[in-house]
């Protein structure tokens, strides 16, 4: 028998122990290798994989976060659009021009009425969208511009009283009569006496306003009166003069534009047909030569066949609809928005058109325009709905032409 096998018992437990204590140093030496090696490699893993989960997810930088929610505004503002929907996500300004959008429309349900604000106004020319109220008239920034012939002013103050904002007064005196009665603070320029308040208006236009009126966000009104502005209306019992507080709401409204002879009856419109207004005539004028005759020899009539449409074309202004506004009577207000919306070319050849004389048919022609170069011409739907209304055109020329 082998000395192996006959090793005593304790012996080769001795051995077992030391062989199973080798093995598992072994192993231990082993793992512990693997562990040094594979935990970097499985910590720079994990880091890299949360830290690019981080990026789809969290850290966002400001401009892009910025751009998202811009994005997100809009398109959520488009959705509220389509709906009529109107939430405190929506800007004031996107407010503003949703209510202006509000004034769009493509029919008129009546012309001469008060259920339909964006039309109801139209036939008289006395109610538009945007005017402000009785309260915002008397503190609306205005100037004031006084054609002067002999006239005393005295009338002015009671006029003006209670507006708070009244910027400038003008007033353009043309016949050698001493002014009477001016407000305090009112400026007065002496002008030739040709082409009646008409020229003086131009005048004040070209020369005096961008002065004061020199930035485009100066939307003030300029009021054109008369000195006459108190006197017996000779244009009939169907017209009758506007206050100054009226004058303000409306030319402050989205027309731009007020005559002070309000209609009041409503067979007559402040809309003309522009063909056959320009296709007048003004034959001759007698009134008021007693203030104004200079006794200049300048004749009437420009020409034996001058009409309307030829004056108006000859300014080169903006061309016009089919319908136009008409004032008469020479007193009105307009923005000065609407007044500077004219290349300043355009004004100045009017007042060079009025420098021919006194009492002329340019005169005439030019109180029938005023309201045509500076009211808002209409729109289609518009002069459909008032050639509906009406049932018939004047075409006597030394009347309402038109």
């Amino acid at each position: 028998m082998s000395h192996a096998m006959l090793l005593p018992l304790d012996r080769r437990r001795r051995n077992g122990c030391k062989t199973r204590r080798k093995y598992w140093k072994s192993i231990s030496t082993i793992g512990a290798v693997l562990v040094f090696l594979v935990l970097p490699l499985l910590r720079n893993f994990y880091n890299t994989f949360f830290y690019l989960d981080q990026l789809d997810t969290e850290i966002v930088p400001d401009e892009t976060k910025e751009e998202q929610e811009k994005s997100e505004l809009a398109r959520r503002v488009s959705d509220l659009s389509k709906h009529n929907i109107t939430t405190e996500i929506i800007s004031d300004e996107t407010k503003e021009e949703q209510k202006k959008a509000e004034l769009v429309r493509t029919n008129c349900t009546c012309v001469d009425c008060s259920e339909d604000d964006v039309c109801g106004g139209l036939w008289r020319g006395n109610r538009y969208p945007g005017m402000v109220s009785d309260q915002g008239a008397i503190h609306k920034k205005m100037h004031i511009v006084v054609s002067h012939c002999n006239k005393p002013l005295r009338w002015m103050p009671a006029y003006l009283e209670g507006f708070t904002n009244v910027a400038s007064i003008h007033v353009i005196s043309k016949c050698g009569h001493e002014v009477e009665g001016a407000p305090m603070g009112a400026t007065t320029v002496v002008v030739p006496n040709v082409g009646r308040c008409d020229h003086a208006y131009a005048y004040f236009i070209t020369t005096i306003l961008p002065a004061l009126a020199a930035s485009k966000d100066d939307n003030s009104i300029v009021v054109f009166l008369k000195d006459t502005v108190m006197d017996h209306l000779h244009q009939g019992i169907q017209f009758r003069r506007a206050d100054l507080k009226s004058l303000v709401r409306t030319s402050s409204s989205v027309n731009g534009f007020a005559c002070s002879l309000d209609i009041i009856d409503n067979k007559w419109s402040a809309y003309h047909d522009a063909t056959t207004l320009y296709g007048c005539r003004t034959q001759g004028y007698i009134k008021g030569e007693q203030d104004y005759n200079t006794g200049d020899g300048v004749p009437f009539r420009l020409g034996n066949n001058t009409k309307l449409g030829d004056f108006y074309r000859a300014l080169n202004a903006t061309s016009s609809p089919d319908l136009v506004q008409v004032c008469y009577g020479g007193i009105f207000a307009a923005s000065t928005a609407k007044i500077f919306k004219q290349d300043l070319k355009v004004w100045r050849t009017m007042e060079k058109a009025l420098e021919r004389g006194d009492n002329i048919q340019e005169g005439h022609y030019a109180e029938r325009i005023w309201a045509l170069l500076l009211a808002t011409l209409l729109k289609t739907f518009q002069i459909n709905a008032l050639r509906k209304h009406s049932t018939r055109t004047n075409k006597k020329e030394n009347e309402i032409c038109g």
